[in-house]
């Protein structure tokens, strides 16, 4: 909640991440106002990070009201957060772990629950701590508060922790799982499978490549690329198989097509991401080709021999 009347008894609590307290009793008219009102928060941009030293920041008053209130599970969680953005992993797993505690005693809300669960399996994922097999992984899941065998995000992290070890088949069956969960799954339930989809048909497109089955990396890239079509590795990887189709290495024709389908062939911008992919693929055909396209001063400002 953004905007308040001046009233004495609707104030601010916290060190951080400070929210409004409505008092008990109270009687009050709250009015959605996103069509009328715009608020822009930049302050947690990378740059802002950077130029403000916001999260060393962050930590040192968390650690103050932790201080003053060691029972504050929200704290913990946000604690675990800003650690986490630090780089101190280690630091951002006891947080996350001290914030669970809370569920029970009702002093921490559900959304900050769900974030402190997720931030520590995804810590967890990464690092392969404290795992030696699926069923460990499961049951830390379990032990961590997902009590449906629905939810999708045991499933996904179960796919980084075997991909970040290197174990590809299994990497690929378990992100699979996790897509087909998150096709039915229905909950209020904040989802990391779903956020970071983008990076999972990343992954997926890496594990495929790994295990020879070429059609699913163009699968997989093409909808990573859906998503963030401007990912210079994925369609490197798109480009470097489909030079590989009868005929594409003297024309190109069924690339550009293809192209077509993900990129506007008529931006000046699209088509230097192409052409640079081209040339990391060494698809000669195609930088020829996307050369063509592009405008008469762009080309000759590419044609120019380097200094």
């Amino acid at each position: 909640d953004r905007i308040f009347r001046n009233r004495k008894d609707l104030r601010y609590h916290g060190k951080i991440h400070e929210q409004i307290r409505v008092p008990q009793g109270g009687r009050y008219t709250f009015i959605q106002a996103e069509n009328m009102l715009s608020i822009f928060h930049t302050g947690y941009t990378k740059s802002a990070y950077k130029e403000t030293g916001k999260l060393q920041r962050n930590i040192e008053l968390l650690e103050w009201e932790l201080e003053e209130d060691p029972e504050n599970y929200m704290a913990w969680s946000y604690l675990g957060d800003a650690q986490k953005g630090s780089g101190d992993r280690d630091g951002a797993k006891e947080s996350y772990k001290k914030a669970l505690e809370g569920k029970d005693s009702g002093k921490i809300a559900r959304q900050r629950y769900q974030d402190a669960r997720t931030g520590l399996m995804g810590i967890l994922s990464e690092t392969a701590a404290q795992a030696e097999s699926d069923e460990e992984i499961l049951k830390l899941a379990e032990d961590y508060g997902y009590p449906s065998t629905d939810n999708p995000d045991p499933w996904f992290f179960l796919g980084l922790w075997h991909y970040n070890r290197n174990e590809m088949e299994e990497a690929r069956e378990k992100f699979l799982q996790a897509l087909e969960k998150l096709e039915t799954f229905r909950s209020y339930d904040r989802v990391a499978a779903q956020g970071s989809m983008r990076q999972m048909y990343a992954w997926l497109a890496v594990a495929c490549l790994r295990l020879k089955r070429p059609r699913e990396v163009v699968r997989y890239c093409v909808l990573s690329l859906r998503m963030d079509r401007f990912q210079d590795k994925m369609l490197t990887s798109v480009l470097q198989l489909l030079m590989q189709e009868p005929g594409e290495g003297e024309k190109a024709e069924g690339t550009w097509g293809f192209l077509k389908g993900l990129y506007d062939l008529e931006s000046a911008r699209d088509l230097l991401f192409i052409l640079k992919c081209a040339r990391l693929a060494k698809f000669t055909a195609l930088e020829r080709r996307t050369m063509n396209e592009l405008p008469e001063d762009i080309r000759e400002e590419l044609s120019k021999p380097e200094a």
